[in-house]
């Protein structure tokens, strides 16, 4: 009888061990996918260094709040050698990058949207204000959640703060 005792024991705090490294990995989870209050702020400054490379001359720049954009953080009209129209980007900055890749936010969503000229605008690096790396990645180029680097090298800014161009002809962002 004692040992049925000690098996049961023994068996309820293996269980019990299983919960809390279960919980400690959701817990860690949570924590990953929540930005903190400094993580928030340096996407806003990221934002405003992204914007700053539109010359309001040829662009109009619509922030789209929560409700509207799914996807998108801006949408972009320009009116270029009377050609007019417009384009969405989606903008990611991340401090530091130790992957091979990047991984897509709201991949669902971003899938949904691929159809209308869109970027992604992703700064690596430096700060938020002075990316070291600058990406603009046509939606139209990813398949998956996770964009690889060997694959988006072509899509580099060699020259982080100079203006961005965008080609009427081939729509391509620049």
């Amino acid at each position: 009888m004692k040992t049925k005792a000690v098996i049961l024991i023994i068996v309820g705090l293996v269980f019990i061990g299983f919960g809390l490294v279960l919980n400690n990995i959701n817990t860690n989870e949570t924590d990953i996918n929540m930005l903190s209050d400094r993580e928030i702020e340096n996407q806003k400054i990221y934002n405003e260094f992204i914007k700053d490379k539109f010359t309001t001359k040829y662009f109009t720049i619509k922030k789209l709040n929560i409700s509207d954009k799914q996807f998108f953080d801006f949408q972009i009209e320009y009116n270029i050698k009377t050609k007019t129209g417009k384009f969405y980007i989606q903008t990611e900055w991340i401090k530091e990058n130790n992957n091979e890749f990047i991984e897509i936010k709201n991949p669902k969503n971003f899938l949904q949207n691929s159809s209308i000229i869109s970027f992604i605008v992703v700064g690596i690096k430096g700060k938020p204000n002075n990316p070291k790396l600058l990406y603009i990645i046509p939606v139209n180029e990813i398949d998956t959640d996770k964009i690889y680097f060997d694959k988006i090298d072509r899509f580099e800014k060699l020259k982080t703060n100079s203006n961005f161009y965008f080609d009427i002809k081939t729509k391509t962002l620049r």
